[in-house]
């Protein structure tokens, strides 16, 4: 596929597989209906042995690793695939994984690298076979020797890395999160495709349905050509659960606003072709 024609093409990106069932069962359901075209699953997430069954089922679906270094809160105690003795600095005093405000202050790039082939060799030997690497939290963005470590890695498995062409708008998310990465890394680790040219990830914010669906029209009528992602949380509510915390809200919003036709309309209308990581090849 050539990305050099001025079109606009979009994946359709769900995370998070394996962090909990009804996260699982969202994801299943959006590829089911041929909601999605991408999603990527947490190897040391409670529930990736069930999401990996699902899967398994779906050989022909788009699936990447969800590289995941962190502990997005401190309650969830995810450890590390390898033994905390083996990548010490990615772990605190209980052997968890650190916090994404606290990586960068503890983690070296040689335990990056360490965990990282370990979970896509986990991933691998799930029976999965994947298409490309994305990172939980983006930690792996926070240094340039992180984003070395782990675009190099990807490739050695022959797998496609998340990454974002240097341009006006990844330089803004840099800047906005107060990252350090020289344009000439940058540049230089994003020569070799594909790469991203825009990203959308809206806010888990318990904003109405209604409000959120007008922001993804919004912001997918801005796209610019080429290639951009948007990145959904979905989730489906357990049995009798009252959605009431923000995130919760968020992630089934974005459940049924991609499960609906009304959204897939709005992008065909709008000439903007949903496509796979997998659909572009490997440079």
């Amino acid at each position: 596929m050539n990305i050099a024609d001025q079109k606009r093409y979009l994946i359709i990106h769900a995370d998070d597989g394996g962090y909990d069932i009804q996260k699982n069962n969202a994801i299943i359901s959006l590829f089911k209906h041929q909601r999605i075209t991408s999603c990527s699953g947490m190897v040391p997430a409670p529930h990736f042995r069930d999401f990996a069954e699902q899967m398994r089922a779906r050989p022909q679906a788009d699936i990447g690793v969800h590289i995941t270094l962190t502990n997005a809160f401190r309650s969830l105690e995810w450890k590390p695939v390898l033994p905390s003795e083996n990548v010490p600095s990615l772990v605190d005093d209980r052997g968890c994984f650190h916090s994404k405000a606290d990586f960068s202050k503890h983690v070296q790039a040689v335990d990056i690298a360490r965990e990282i082939r370990a979970q896509i060799k986990t991933f691998l030997a799930s029976g999965l076979t994947p298409s490309h690497v994305d990172c939980h939290q983006g930690v792996v963005f926070q240094q340039d020797q992180f984003l070395i470590e782990y675009a190099t890695i990807a490739r050695e498995f022959g797998l496609r890395p998340f990454l974002l062409r240097w341009n006006k708008f990844s330089q803004s998310m840099i800047a906005a999160q107060n990252l350090s990465l020289p344009e000439n890394i940058v540049r230089g680790i994003t020569a070799r495709g594909p790469v991203l040219d825009s990203l959308i990830m809206l806010p888990q914010d318990g904003a109405p349905q209604s409000q959120r669906e007008a922001t993804y029209r919004m912001l997918f009528k801005a796209l610019p050509p080429g290639l951009s992602k948007v990145i959904i949380h979905p989730e489906m509510p357990a049995d009798n659960h009252q959605q009431d915390d923000a995130s919760a809200i968020s992630r089934y919003a974005d459940y049924t606003i991609f499960m609906h036709d009304n959204i897939h309309d709005f992008l065909n209308e709008n000439d903007i072709l949903p496509v796979s990581w997998g659909e572009f090849p490997i440079k």
